[in-house]
């Protein structure tokens, strides 16, 4: 009779065992699915937010438009061309003529130093790209990496369904992809994405010194 209730209680905790591990392996497997399902959409989103700014490029060629992308153009490859430190003490006599212009002092440099460390690190690896390519296409790239930034802070913020959501709405909404289409090489092109990564970095560290009982 001591056996048998010693059988049945090996059998119960050989079953409860079984279904532990079963369990976990569920929980697993969902797991693996939902962060599967997390990458697809992620990646939909930021080769939709990249191809729906190329039509210009498309329907026309690889070119810079509008005047004050054409004036970062043409600052983005005197830099290039002639070092950081030119590109600070450069006086544009064809800017504001007949007056001329000092570009280093008056223009924000982050849109030129961002396409020139693109086009060093390009080279650097052997791969030959007209900086006027990369001034081009870098507001259509940043456009994709806004959505992941998007998705980061919305994540923080509520949760991964609404991460996904807000990712994919602001790679297609009207008001960003008219200012940042391939060609329109100007600030809001990466200082939206800037932005965005700012406020996840900074809720991020809000969150984590919550965690650890930093105040």
């Amino acid at each position: 009779m001591a056996t048998s209730k010693e059988d049945v209680a090996k059998d119960t905790i050989a079953i409860k065992s079984e279904n532990r591990s079963e369990n976990r392996r569920n929980i697993t497997n969902s797991n693996a699915v939902l962060g599967l399902l997390t990458f697809v959409i992620l990646l939909l989103a930021c080769l939709a937010g990249f191809s729906s700014r190329l039509f210009a490029v498309i329907r026309f060629e690889s070119i810079i438009h509008e005047f004050d992308p054409w004036f970062n153009y043409r600052a983005t490859r005197h830099m290039v061309n002639h070092g950081f430190y030119n590109f600070l003490n450069w006086f544009d006599e064809r800017a504001w003529y007949p007056l001329g212009k000092i570009v280093g002092g008056t223009v924000y440099p982050g849109l030129m130093v961002t396409s020139g460390t693109i086009h060093w690190f390009l080279h650097a690896l052997n791969i030959p790209v007209h900086i006027r390519d990369i001034c081009v296409f870098l507001a259509p790239l940043f456009s994709g990496l806004t959505a992941l930034a998007t998705y980061g802070l919305t994540s923080e913020l509520w949760s991964s369904s609404a991460g996904l959501l807000a990712a994919c709405c602001i790679a297609i909404v009207p008001g960003y992809i008219s200012r940042s289409v391939a060609g329109s090489y100007d600030n809001e092109g990466i200082a939206i994405f800037a932005l965005i990564f700012t406020y996840y970095l900074w809720v991020s560290i809000l969150y984590f010194h919550n965690l650890i009982g930093i105040n």
